[in-house]
């Protein structure tokens, strides 16, 4: 079959167009960005945080603090999760108790991981937790360190300076963005997976905590957006790109208002529907701030 030279070229600029289509934009090297615009007084401030580090890993630069100071509202992504986990009201309560749930031989690994870094645990205790502090005491255990999150730490700051807090989504809104078969708190296939590849667990945060540090925003990025293969990971679609779009209006709305700050999962911050193309693309100037 005799194929045109016209038709050829116009099928390899096509395939130079869409090869163009699938590339992520590449960012700056850093986690703070500053927001300004025609419509904006003052600016406003986005960080991208990781959601689950060691204390003794987590590090707030004077630079951060300065705008976090500098602003009047702050945002964090579920407000809604945050109070019910400070008040004591949270999910993944069990029926019959987490043994029951997960059944005995999950049950027994984790107390056995649990003790060798808590020492000696009641097991009627463990038993009667929520399936969210259990897996908050497992990760715990198998990092050897205190987890906590820089969420955390600067929503705390955020009710020390007296800030506005609020959140970008609503609990309901957080629940239709997982991915199928996946829930907000630890189910028994999350607790015995976790369990049954415990010893990857310190390896795997050691990697990406240094990439953190190193502030790969591209790396980490496509660690959450796509699979080992480079195909699209389930969490794109909805949870990355779906909130994005579902968070600017809101963003938008809180920096006409007046100086805001932002922090969310650095993921939320690359590709085509990142927050920051997605904000350059109304017009907004986003700027790295080092």
């Amino acid at each position: 079959m005799k194929i045109s030279l016209l038709t050829l070229c116009l099928f390899i600029i096509k395939l130079e167009v869409n090869s163009q289509d699938v590339q992520d934009p590449v960012l700056e090297n850093t986690f703070l960005w500053e927001v300004t615009g025609p419509s904006l007084t003052t600016p406003s401030y986005i960080y991208g945080t990781t959601h689950s580090s060691c204390e003794n890993d987590v590090v707030l630069s004077p630079a951060l603090l300065q705008k976090l100071q500098s602003a009047r509202i702050f945002f964090i992504e579920t407000l809604a999760w945050k109070q019910a986990e400070d008040s004591g009201f949270v999910e993944g309560q069990t029926q019959n108790g987490v043994k029951e749930m997960i059944g005995d031989r999950c049950f027994k690994k984790a107390k056995k991981i649990l003790e060798k870094y808590y020492g000696p645990l009641n097991e009627r205790r463990l038993d009667s937790m929520n399936t969210v502090e259990f897996g908050k005491l497992l990760k715990n255990a198998s990092q050897g360190c205190r987890i906590i999150s820089y969420d955390d730490s600067l929503y705390n700051l955020a009710k020390k300076f007296n800030l506005d807090i609020r959140g970008l989504e609503s609990l309901s809104e957080l629940k239709k963005s997982m991915p199928k078969d996946t829930d907000i708190a630890p189910d028994r296939r999350w607790i015995c997976n976790y369990i049954d590849y415990d010893k990857f667990h310190k390896p795997e945060y050691r990697k990406h905590i240094t990439m953190y540090k190193n502030k790969d925003i591209n790396w980490l990025y496509k660690q959450a957006a796509y699979t080992p293969g480079g195909d699209q990971s389930s969490f794109k679609d909805k949870y990355l790109d779906g909130r994005n779009k579902l968070w600017l209006p809101r963003i938008e709305t809180a920096m006409k208002e007046g100086p805001s700050f932002f922090a969310f999962g650095c993921a939320h911050l690359g590709g085509h529907f990142g927050i920051i193309s997605l904000l350059r693309k109304e017009g907004y100037t986003v700027t790295p701030v080092f």
